[in-house]
Parts: structure tokens; C-alpha cells; sequence
């Protein structure tokens, strides 16, 4: 799970602190599910050096971004299904 900013950027701009709240909202939600999730907030770094198989970000722009980079840029594995034809 991704999010605009670092626990300490909340108060910059509301957008990043709606973000922040976005992303410990769900992730609170997945671990009462008993959905292994953990919160890496701007962090993409953490979660691969983790060894994340699976990202949550917080936009379908930030979503861009990170897949073109990581997969198309970087040599990642893409797991891609879009709910359109074409």
C-alpha cells in the first residue's frame, strides 16, 4: 500500500493528507480481514526491497507511473488484468 507522503509530510497540502489517511484507512481495513498488508506511505523502495509482490497505489496516475517504470523501464512482472476490451 502506497500513499502520498511520509507519516511526517502530513499537514503540507490536503492532498497528501487525505492520501496518508487513504492509505491507513485500507490498510486497516485488509488487516481486519486478516490480509497481510503493510503501509510503505511514499516509500515504493521499502516495498520492493521488502519483497512486495503486490502494490496498492494511491491513484491510477501515481498506478501509471510506478507500472512504467517498474515493468516497462526496470524488467518487473507485470500481473495486468483490465476490465475493458482492448
Amino acid at each position: 500500500m502506497l500513499s502520498g507522503g511520509r507519516p511526517q509530510d502530513k499537514g503540507r497540502s490536503k492532498k497528501i493528507d487525505e492520501s496518508i489517511e487513504d492509505g491507513e484507512l485500507l490498510t486497516s481495513m485488509l488487516l481486519e480481514k486478516l490480509i497481510e498488508v503493510k503501509h510503505y506511505f511514499i516509500l515504493i523502495e521499502d516495498a520492493i526491497a521488502d519483497g512486495s509482490n503486490f502494490i496498492i497505489t494511491p491513484d491510477g496516475i501515481s498506478g501509471n507511473l510506478i507500472f512504467r517504470s517498474l515493468v516497462l523501464l526496470g524488467g518487473g512482472k507485470s500481473w495486468c488484468s483490465y476490465p475493458w476490451n482492448g
